[in-house]
């Protein structure tokens, strides 16, 4: 009778205490934010490489600004600079559009999804209707402190929700199955905290996730109820459930929704802050993709599911055997990209997707390896790749189905890589063949720019940071190459923690990728010298002689 009665009692303030979490306050004897979340907060650079980095891109635009000659100015230029302020109108006019819609969703049309969803989750508490949650935790080889701190955040999530909670925990070996039962036993109620451990068979995370999924299937989850998808490097903040679930309750046919992320990141200051860069870019455009009530990508880092789409047959088939057919590398499957896989197959079944702004989770990120550009272009060539993979078939769906505005920017991804490019090849061309300031004046240019888009997107974490005028530059032009790299050899793929690439090409098709990849580069340039006056422009006059040679009686 004791101990039912200490049950019921722990159960009441864990209602309250998840109450006081949908209502945004905290008791008085609750543990204080620092201590219930120590890991709050994304790895930032230090103060003094904030201030150096200012002091350098300030030498740096006045330095350049100094050699920067009045005759650019003069008659004769002004096609260069209209030709790449039309192209530049393009690109910074999307930006802006972004931008506006973020401004939208952010302040005016996601409080009201707020508002309804916290009301849905106390209506749930008080008639105990609240969906269980069913979390699949996929790791492969994470350090012991990553582990350790990834579960004893979800365990302690999941025992202050509402409602049972089973994780389903895919992990490498019996040491790991070990620890997490001991961590389960310590710190998870498990009276309403089940865990289920599955040991992968190592052929990738694709397989590892379909059985999972196939062993939530069996549990027999209702409709309603929601699937988590995460890795096993995210840390769940306290009270994400309650403040996620409610969602699912108020919009029937929303079919999954993801969450804002935060790097918890291993490396030096400009690793740090590349990947803050990354992440408030990432902030904006989910955003604005979500004003429209889709999006681009269902992250694997933390996702949930309404249970009968994560419970579909085919949804597990497509994530386990996604494959796409391409008119010259033939059929292949994914390796990676399994957050693409789930993404197309709700977005091609009609489902709504949502974006959480004021929700957060954090990752933990290192880059695969310690230099810099090597890290980061493994990083850019994973993710370019499996966009490229979907974006195919996603465009294919046609505005209808994919949305107007997504289907939009699913072409601005096939279009931004040579965009990118216009301005340097722009300055270099012009700087052979007119002037070599061409060169200073893009460099100014992409100084002043570059630090006004860091500032827009800093002000999205109340920061600015020196570091993202040089970073963004870097991410926009050499991750242009990669993305071109990439369109021509899609069936390529790699997961360094796996140890998991597709087959080597063969001679033939090797030739022809690197064929095609020329073919591309030369008319791109060939165009832009031609633009760029580099190159005379063809008119009807200087196709006569030819037409004339080939008419009549054949006379040259």
């Amino acid at each position: 009778m004791f101990s039912a009665r200490a049950r019921t009692e722990e159960t009441s303030v864990a209602k309250r205490e998840a109450r006081s979490v949908v209502r945004g306050r905290r008791r008085d004897d609750e543990p204080v934010a620092a201590e219930a979340d120590p890991i709050s907060v994304p790895t930032l650079a230090s103060p003094l490489s904030r201030r150096l980095g200012f002091a350098l891109w300030i030498a740096a635009l006045l330095a350049l600004y100094g050699f920067l000659p009045r005759s650019l100015i003069a008659p004769g230029h002004e096609e260069v600079f209209f030709t790449l302020g039309v192209i530049g109108t393009w690109r910074y006019a999307w930006a802006l559009v972004h931008f506006t819609r973020y401004l939208a969703y952010r302040f005016v049309s996601f409080p009201r999804h707020r508002h309804a969803a916290d009301a849905a989750v106390e209506e749930a508490l008080a008639t105990r209707t609240l969906p269980r949650v069913f979390a699949l935790v996929t790791s492969y080889r994470m350090e012991a402190q990553v582990t350790h701190k990834v579960y004893e955040a979800l365990f302690r999530e999941a025992s202050a929700y509402g409602a049972p909670v089973t994780i389903v925990a895919a992990v490498t070996d019996t040491a790991e199955m070990r620890y997490i039962t001991s961590l389960h036993a310590r710190l998870a109620d498990r009276s309403r905290v089940s865990l289920v451990l599955m040991r992968q068979a190592g052929t990738g995370k694709r397989d590892a996730m379909a059985e999972a999924l196939r062993a939530i299937v069996r549990r027999r989850p209702r409709p309603d109820d929601v699937v988590l998808l995460m890795d096993g490097d995210t840390y769940v903040k306290r009270g994400t459930f309650h403040k996620a679930v409610g969602f699912f309750r108020t919009m029937p046919d929303l079919g999954a929704l993801t969450t804002d992320n935060y790097a918890i990141v291993e490396g030096n200051d400009w690793v740090k802050e590349w990947y803050d860069l990354r992440l408030a870019h990432r902030h904006m455009t989910m955003s604005s993709l979500s004003l429209s009530r889709r999006l681009l990508v269902l992250t694997g880092r933390f996702s949930m599911f309404r249970a009968s789409v994560a419970t579909d047959p085919s949804f597990i088939d497509r994530l386990q055997n996604d494959a796409v057919d391409h008119w010259r590398h033939g059929n292949f499957r994914f390796l990676t990209g399994d957050d693409k896989s789930t993404w197309y197959w709700t977005l091609s079944h009609g489902y709504r997707m949502l974006y959480l702004p004021d929700l957060a989770t954090g990752c933990f990120e290192k880059l695969p390896t310690p230099r810099f550009v090597e890290g980061t272009t493994r990083l850019m060539v994973r993710w370019f790749g499996n966009m490229l993979r979907s974006n195919g078939r996603a465009v294919a769906l046609g505005p209808r189905r994919a949305g107007l505005f997504t289907w939009f920017c699913l072409l601005d991804q096939r279009i931004s890589m040579w965009t990118a490019l216009c301005g340097p090849s722009f300055a270099l061309l012009s700087a052979v063949t007119r002037n070599p300031a061409y060169l200073v004046a893009y460099a100014v240019w992409v100084l002043c720019s570059r630090f006004f888009q860091g500032v827009a997107l800093g002000a999205l974490r109340g920061r600015v940071s020196p570091h993202f005028p040089f970073l963004l530059y870097y991410t926009q032009l050499y991750g242009a190459l990669l993305k071109i790299h990439m369109s021509f050899r899609i069936d390529q793929q790699s997961w360094t923690r796996q140890g998991l690439s597709s087959a080597r090409a063969s001679l033939k098709q090797l030739f022809w990728t690197r064929y095609f990849t020329a073919l591309a580069g030369a008319t791109f340039l060939t165009l832009m010298a031609i633009a760029s006056k580099a190159l005379p422009s063809p008119t009807a006059s200087a196709f006569r002689p030819i037409v004339g040679s080939i008419g009549g009686d054949g006379a040259p």
